[in-house]
């Protein structure tokens, strides 16, 4: 999360804190009425290995939010657990390393300027699989079919996707073949512009 939070800081100069699943829940939201936007992120461990019942804060504070939020990868799988979809270890042959062209289904909010087919990272081994009821889908890649979706009449939304790695991703093996193309950054943008 500390790239997430330099990289929406060098866009916006916003203020923003960094908590932990364990930290936050719907009070946590009432307790501070200043937050205006929530970004998830998560972590690398494999979703079969985990008890979700630790989780159990957050995806209240998922569901219960007033303001904005965007799930990054893991966060991305949480909002929809939260939400009663289903997430499961990718298909053999369905991961994602590098830069990849998305294929947007349905223009929101979230992809707002955007081309049909944006290139952003990924670096996931997890996907959503079963998209909860009450979303909608909003971008897709070859081997990820739910890349990025959004809850109906709210704007939540999920990204499989690391927007916040736009051009070189942590390692300079996983550079953007065309830089020019890659567009992340302006996904987190449009999503900024939303919290206001």
């Amino acid at each position: 999360m500390k790239q997430v939070g330099e990289t929406l800081k060098v866009l916006s100069g916003m203020e923003f804190m960094t908590k932990r699943y364990y930290e936050v829940n719907a009070k946590f939201l009432e307790e501070h009425p200043e937050i205006t936007g929530i970004i998830l992120g998560g972590c690398n461990s494999n979703w079969d290995d985990i008890y979700f019942d630790i989780y159990e804060g957050e995806m209240e504070m998922i569901r219960e939010a007033k303001v904005p939020i965007l799930g990054i990868c893991a966060g991305h799988h949480l909002m929809a657990i939260a939400y009663g979809g289903g997430v499961r270890r990718a298909d053999f042959g369905h991961e994602e390393r590098f830069f990849t062209e998305m294929q947007v289904v349905k223009k929101s909010l979230l992809t707002e300027g955007l081309s049909e087919n944006p290139y952003v990272f990924e670096y996931h081994y997890c996907a959503v699989y079963e998209l909860p009821e009450n979303c909608e889908l909003l971008m897709a890649s070859p081997k990820t079919k739910i890349q990025s979706f959004k809850v109906k009449g709210e704007n939540k939304f999920g990204v499989q996707f690391h927007p916040e790695l736009d051009v070189e991703a942590f390692d300079p093996m996983f550079k953007a073949s065309d830089p020019n193309r890659a567009n992340g950054n302006a996904i987190l943008k449009n999503f900024l512009s939303i919290c206001e």
